[in-house]
């Protein structure tokens, strides 16, 4: 089903976002709004910040593991998957003494990657999470990677373990970006 509604854009340069679209996307008063552009096709996406950005580890709550910060949100309650998480790794390791290890290795033909994820401050449980998470999160980084991540041994019973995990995959998967699991 595809919704197509229209808009004037307004001298001030705003535009009323037409009922239909505020209730398929669940857009209410004072949410933020996310655009992204693909140069490529000159298409404009707009996403409901609110909606599908839920931390996956602390689940918007902001802290995890009686009362410790969430480091993967850095304490926002959301996250980006556009964004590369490298750039959080100083970050993690500064404010919440978390260390991250990523590997990638070739194994009879299969790409390997691993997350390793040391937080002397967290629990196991946490800590095992978090590292399913980052995975996830930098396979979406790279177009190459993506197409391998259905080598991860053990990937459907993570889907039971962590909170909002299928939501992840299902993101990636309707973006093009997955293969049958």
């Amino acid at each position: 089903m595809k919704i197509e509604e229209k808009s004037t854009v307004t001298s001030k340069g705003q535009v009323t976002i037409p009922k239909k679209i505020r209730t398929f996307l669940k857009i209410n008063e004072r949410d933020k709004l996310k655009f992204s552009i693909d140069p490529t096709t000159r298409r404009v996406y707009l996403t409901n910040d609110n909606q599908v950005n839920i931390c996956p580890l602390c689940e918007g709550e902001k802290l995890v593991d009686l009362n410790q910060p969430c480091f993967i949100c850095c304490e926002e309650g959301r996250i980006d998957l556009e964004v590369n998480p490298y750039s959080f790794f100083r970050v993690w390791f500064e404010k919440y003494l978390v260390s991250i290890t990523y590997i990638q290795t070739n194994a009879k033909g299969n790409l390997q990657p691993n997350v390793e994820v040391i937080a002397p401050n967290y629990f196991e449980e946490t800590i095992r999470k978090s590292e399913v998470i980052l995975l996830i999160w930098l396979l979406n980084q790279s177009p190459f990677e993506k197409k391998y991540i259905t080598n991860i041994e053990g990937i459907n019973e993570l889907k039971e373990k962590i909170p909002n995990f299928k939501q992840l995959l299902e993101k990636m998967n309707i973006e093009g970006e997955l293969n049958e699991l």
